[in-house]
């Protein structure tokens, strides 16, 4: 199985930890997208950013991905199979609502606990997952009548 691990822009030393200490790294393909000032030299298949994230996401099986609004909704739409992992090392906790939501929803899976990371990517691949629909904001008509009208 091909397993994409995307950190975005931010750190998340715990997060890469995890998946070498439970041997991820030697049990699946396993590429990992890190920020600049994060080091994955300890993973054969890393990368820092790339032009055309869209082909790496295609080419993975899950997507493992920090709890970054952007990414996870980015994700959603194209209908990938996401693990999504708050970063609860940060000072602020809103990572968690954005989680939280996911897995309320059913639209992935949700790591609330390191030491499960393993295990979730295992059973990642046959769980049931409901597909995401976005939502189109159709109000921008009306706001544009009421402001020049």
């Amino acid at each position: 199985m091909k397993v994409l691990v995307t950190l975005g822009t931010t750190p998340f030393p715990e997060l890469l930890s995890a998946l070498h200490m439970q041997g991820v790294d030697e049990s699946y393909q396993l590429t990992v997208q890190s920020p600049e000032n994060e080091d994955a030299s300890r993973f054969s298949n890393s990368f820092q950013f790339s032009d055309d994230i869209n082909s790496w996401y295609d080419w993975a099986d899950i997507i493992i991905t920090h709890a970054g609004a952007g990414s996870i909704y980015r994700l959603l739409e194209q209908n990938h199979r996401i693990i999504v992992v708050p970063n609860t090392y940060r000072k602020d906790k809103h990572q968690l609502e954005i989680s939280n939501y996911v897995e309320q929803n059913k639209f992935g899976l949700v790591c609330f606990d390191l030491k499960q990371l393993s295990a979730m990517i295992a059973q990642a691949d046959t769980a049931q997952i409901n597909s995401y629909t976005k939502t189109e904001f159709l109000g921008t008509r009306d706001i544009v009548n009421t402001i020049f009208n």
